[in-house]
C-alpha cells in the first residue's frame, strides 16, 4: 500500500483478533478496478505477514 500512496489519500488498516479492516480514501469512483486491486494485494500481503508470525 505505501507504494501506491499516491492513488491514495489517506489509508487505514487495522485488524481485530482474524478480521482485516481496509479503509481507504480515493478519488477513484466506486468501481475501480485499480483500487480493488490494491485493497486486495493488501489484503493477500497481511494474510502471508500473519502466516509468518
Amino acid at each position: 500500500v505505501k507504494e501506491s500512496s499516491s492513488m491514495l489519500i489517506d489509508y487505514y488498516i487495522g485488524y481485530c483478533g482474524d478480521d482485516v479492516h481496509i479503509l481507504m480514501t480515493h478519488t477513484k469512483g466506486t468501481d475501480s478496478k485499480e483500487i480493488h486491486q490494491l485493497a486486495w494485494d493488501a489484503f493477500e500481503e497481511g494474510t502471508r505477514v500473519a502466516k509468518e508470525e
